[in-house]
């Protein structure tokens, strides 16, 4: 196994006489390439490496590599840029010749082109590498199209209006801030609920029936009966005074007019005796309002009484219940859609009055610049009254429909810098040589941290000092020697 075994035996042992060494033989020169005997160092002792940025054989000898790699690309690198710059200052030159030279010898400016078709070569092949690039990142761009596709239908579009903040123009703590109501759209189920519960309504309110009249016939009965039999009784009187006085046109005397009074009351009890009903005959809308009082009338204090029974148009079902909810949900909405909208109103007129403002300042100070006036006293009082602006800028919060898209240059910096750290933290590690000492795999105490270990190639879970130990004496199942 490559293992090799040295033993010491004592003189006593081996049967030898202990010769003693001649230290003044040994000649100086010759004393620091002496090679120790086995006597003198029995054991070399060599230090474990510890330091996990410390370079295994095999990550050393690709550096090693890799740095001379990149120094041949460096000195070629910089003779062709030593070239390119004596051809830059020798074609300088020449430009500079013919600029120098007299009008009528000077070269026209397109003769100086060294190579007329390399502007529409590298336009095309920077097309190229933009189409490519495009193509190349056609999936991630549909990837964020989608996920930001989701995120909008799942927070932000059925929200009807987004909390707005409405700050005072006094800041600080003296100010005051007013804010909206953040409101959800009606789902379509509640929506044909409530057009549902408001068809009942319509439907119920229009043919809803009386209670005293909704058997019909009930004016007859109740009715006078001089208001029945008035009218004809009136035209029978008319008749027989018509009748009396075409006779010859004398006046009727006072037993001609009793006779026929009496008469006519007579035909008048007739008629109204004949409406006279049977006596086993109900009216139906007493038995009506009888039933609704005998159902309905009673003392309300006393609905703790044990007979006590809820009217039926009192009684609480699931429909009655559902139907209130229904309404409520409505009522609340309307409530919180008109606040927004009084709410937003307002905004509206605050930036009104902010660029109102604004555009007042700035004609105060077009008007003193005009007449020269800064240095009156008016103008100073002015141009110091302006020199604190009228600030009302508007917070994110104030208008969050309107600056969700806008993004600053800042901000785009800020998240390029971001994205670049993170995949530097995550290129940074070793090379996958082996030891398993390259660089990221730990921390700069010596610690490690065990939770990244990845299951073996087996598919069984080792504990971290096993896994280690199985690492230094096997190869990695993929090694990237791309540089």
């Amino acid at each position: 196994d490559g293992s090799f075994f040295v033993q010491v035996l004592s003189s006593a042992l081996s049967g030898a006489a202990t010769v003693e060494p001649d230290v003044d033989a040994v000649d100086a020169d010759d004393a620091d390439d002496a090679t120790p005997s086995a006597s003198e160092d029995p054991a070399l002792v060599v230090a474990d490496i510890t330091l996990p940025t410390h370079y295994s054989i095999e990550e050393a000898k690709q550096k090693t590599e890799e740095d001379n790699l990149r120094a041949a690309a460096e000195e070629k690198k910089l003779g062709v840029r030593g070239y390119l710059g004596a051809l830059r200052r020798e074609f300088l030159a020449l430009v500079a010749e013919n600029a120098a030279s007299a009008p009528a010898a000077r070269l026209p400016q397109e003769v100086f082109e060294v190579d007329p078709g390399l502007r529409a070569m590298v336009e095309a092949e920077t097309q190229q590498k933009m189409d490519r690039t495009r193509r190349e990142l056609a999936w991630e761009s549909e990837k964020i199209a989608v996920g930001l596709a989701k995120l909008r239908a799942w927070f932000l579009d059925p929200v009807e209006v987004e909390r707005v903040v409405m700050r005072s123009f006094l800041g600080g703590r003296p100010g005051f801030s007013c804010t909206s109501f953040r409101v959800a759209k009606l789902s379509e189920e509640l929506r044909v609920e409530i057009a549902r519960v408001h068809a009942q309504d319509s439907a119920g309110g229009g043919s809803r029936p009386s209670v005293m009249g909704k058997h019909g016939g009930g004016s007859s009965m109740t009715s006078r009966p001089s208001q029945i039999i008035g009218g004809a009784a009136e035209g029978q009187g008319l008749g027989s005074t018509a009748e009396g006085g075409s006779d010859g046109g004398a006046l009727p005397t006072k037993q001609e007019l009793r006779r026929v009074q009496r008469q006519a009351r007579e035909e008048e009890w007739a008629v109204f005796n004949a409406t006279k009903p049977d006596d086993k005959y109900e009216n139906p809308d007493d038995v009506a309002a009888i039933d609704t009082a005998q159902t309905t009338v009673g003392d309300f204090k006393l609905k703790t009484d044990p007979t006590y029974v809820v009217p039926e148009d009192q009684r609480v079902n699931t429909d009655r219940k559902r139907r209130q909810m229904v309404l409520l949900e409505e009522a609340v909405y309307d409530i919180k859609m008109d606040f927004n909208a009084r709410f937003l109103a307002l905004r509206d007129v605050r930036a009104a009055v902010v660029r109102e403002v604004e555009a007042g300042a700035r004609r105060i100070t077009d008007i003193t610049d005009e007449l020269e006036d800064a240095q009156q006293p008016e103008g100073e009082e002015a141009l110091t009254v302006l020199a604190e602006p009228f600030r009302a800028i508007s917070s994110a919060d104030e208008y969050p429909t309107e600056n969700r898209e806008s993004v600053t240059d800042a901000q785009l910096a800020a998240f390029d810098a971001k994205r670049k750290a993170a995949a530097a933290e995550k290129a940074a590690g070793g090379l996958g040589g082996f030891g398993g000492g390259g660089g990221g795999g730990g921390d700069s105490t010596g610690t490690h941290n065990w939770t990244n270990y990845e299951t073996t190639s087996l598919g069984a879970h080792k504990s971290p000092p096993q896994q280690q130990q199985q690492q230094q004496h096997s190869l990695p199942e993929t090694e990237d020697f791309t540089f």
